[in-house]
């Protein structure tokens, strides 16, 4: 008995598995600020004090939320624990490809987008523009 324990202590962490929960576009939309089509340029990455940060500039082609946006190029930034592999939040395999993008407004007047439903292919476009008029965005 005291083995199968030993066993199962040290060999759980070999077979978890961290994941993201699954989130429909129209529930990402309830808590985003804008909505656009651009592509990720100058991405820097630094790691301080076990955090691992991430900056970009997101290079606005389209706006298609209603809402303006606060000033252009947009600044995206992203962190997460250093120890912690997944799940994570990494922008920088999206550099130079264009994506819709669920944005989310930063205190400091950057933007976030935390999740993996809030950069999407551009082939969502329509289904994204009519969950936008649906949802007043």
């Amino acid at each position: 008995m005291v083995l199968r324990i030993l066993l199962a202590v040290f060999l759980t962490p070999l077979f978890a598995q961290a994941m993201w929960i699954d989130f429909a576009p129209e529930e990402l939309l309830k808590e985003t600020d804008y909505v656009v089509i651009a592509s990720l340029s100058d991405v820097k990455k630094w790691t301080r004090h076990n955090t691992d940060f991430g900056r970009g500039t997101l290079n606005v082609t389209e706006v298609l939320s209603k809402n303006a946006l606060p000033k252009s190029p947009l600044i995206l930034t992203w962190a997460n624990p250093s120890n912690i592999i997944c799940p994570r939040t990494e922008h920088g395999d999206t550099k130079g490809q264009a994506y819709i993008w669920l944005l989310q407004t930063g205190r400091d007047g950057t933007v976030t987008a935390n999740h993996p439903g809030q950069t999407l292919s551009l082939k969502e476009k329509k289904k994204i523009q009519k969950l936008i008029k649906k949802q007043k965005l």
